[in-house]
């Protein structure tokens, strides 16, 4: 979860794409106006990322892989042989 919210953070406030970290983007004051923009961004970034996953599902480029199983150790694992 929290690489999913890290990418969401970089894609967010990158320049390139919808700069949220550049307070010339937003330049409104008071923090209701703030965090309306902040909520229209956000949405805008999610949309985004919508479109842009059912493009490359349609296309069928997207690759499903399955993680492998934990491996779960347990006492039985330490005990002496005999």
């Amino acid at each position: 979860m929290r690489n999913t919210i890290e990418g969401l953070n970089g894609l967010v406030k990158d320049p390139a794409h919808h700069a949220l970290g550049q307070p010339g983007r937003r330049r409104v004051r008071g923090i209701a106006a703030c965090s309306l923009f902040t909520a229209l961004l956000l949405t805008a970034a999610n949309i985004r990322k919508i479109r842009t996953w059912r493009a490359l599902t349609a296309a069928g480029k997207t690759a499903t892989t399955q993680r492998a199983r934990r491996r779960r150790t347990s006492l039985r694992d330490y005990l002496p042989d005999g």
